[in-house]
């Protein structure tokens, strides 16, 4: 007869943790996605030395835990700035297992440097094109599907704040961990 005590050590030795970094510019709901991602579940705080605030949280769903960071706001990661050099230096340093950038579908071509930026540090890259319906407000509408074909990476229509594509977007990150194909 197996114990329960051996139960529950099976159970957490069959848990996947992941480290997700959120990247984005300033405005495009990377906040929101965090938020809904980590409820309460999070810790705010400085980067180390710095006055750039730090999220992080978890989330929890079966046997998958990631641990979040919500990276400051940047334009690139070309370290002009103290956003910039955090993000890059996070990346560069805690090598997370995903990257999840988010992006303001209504401005979507604002967001590609950073995703080109994104896509030479070698974790690989989920985009989620939030906003979707602020675009479509806009007459913007965008093909998720050529996108995709396009850049060789997950892409996830969003609008965070309306909890639509959230589900998604974890699949994704759990996708590109176990390398299944988008």
């Amino acid at each position: 007869m197996v114990k329960r005590s051996e139960k529950r050590e099976e159970r957490k030795r069959e848990r996947k943790y992941l480290l997700v970094a959120l990247a984005g510019q300033p405005n495009v709901g990377k906040s929101t996605v965090f938020n809904v991602l980590t409820g309460l579940s999070q810790h705010v705080g400085n980067w180390p030395g710095k006055t750039v605030e730090k999220k992080e949280g978890i989330y929890e769903k079966d046997n998958l835990i990631m641990r979040i960071v919500d990276l400051p706001g940047t334009y690139s990661l070309s370290s002009f700035s103290e956003e910039e050099r955090i993000a890059r230096d996070f990346i560069l340093r805690e090598k997370p297992d995903v990257i999840a950038l988010i992006v303001n579908g209504a401005a979507l071509e604002r967001s590609l440097y950073l995703l080109s930026e994104l896509l030479l540090l070698g974790p690989p890259v989920v985009l989620a094109v939030n906003m979707l319906d602020v675009a479509e407000a806009q007459g913007i509408n965008i093909d998720v599907k050529a996108l995709r074909d396009s850049l060789g990476i997950p892409v996830v229509p969003m609008v965070a704040s309306k909890n639509r594509g959230i589900r998604e977007l974890v699949q994704e990150i759990e996708n590109l961990t176990e390398k299944k194909t988008f």
